[in-house]
């Protein structure tokens, strides 16, 4: 993510396909399931991202972490060069589980992680045993 980020540099840079993309300035337009079109403020900020969540079957927030670093760290000289020029990177994770803390991860990840310059964050959020938030 960057305010001068192009999308379609990164995909070329990286070789890898986006699940989510667009750049500073572009509309924020979407269709409701009923057909509503909304529109939200412009984004400010250029962003390329990809997920784990298609492609990763399992409730561990370990092994979607590890299935996306394997996918990036064979770019890791590209990422350095993306990072030199100002752009963030981060794995952004959503956990949901009983324990008021979120999971823990084994330190070769967050080794890994560090390695290719990507921080980790984990968006914790407890429910009780019904599965109520």
């Amino acid at each position: 993510m960057s305010p001068d980020l192009d999308p379609l540099e990164v995909t070329v840079a990286l070789g890898l396909p986006p699940d989510h993309q667009h750049r500073a300035g572009e509309p924020r337009i979407s269709r409701s399931k009923n057909g509503t079109v909304t529109r939200a403020s412009d984004y400010q900020a250029g962003l390329w991202s990809m997920s784990s969540k298609q492609w990763v079957e399992s409730p561990r927030l370990e092994t979607h972490l590890r299935w996306l670093l394997s996918e990036l760290e064979p770019v890791r000289s590209e990422l350095q060069s993306f990072r030199s020029g100002g752009i963030e990177m981060d794995f952004f994770c959503y956990s949901a589980g009983t324990s008021p803390e979120p999971p823990s991860l084994p330190t070769e990840i967050r080794e890994r992680a560090d390695r290719l310059g990507i921080v980790i964050g984990i968006d914790h959020y407890q429910i009780d045993q019904g599965g109520e938030e």
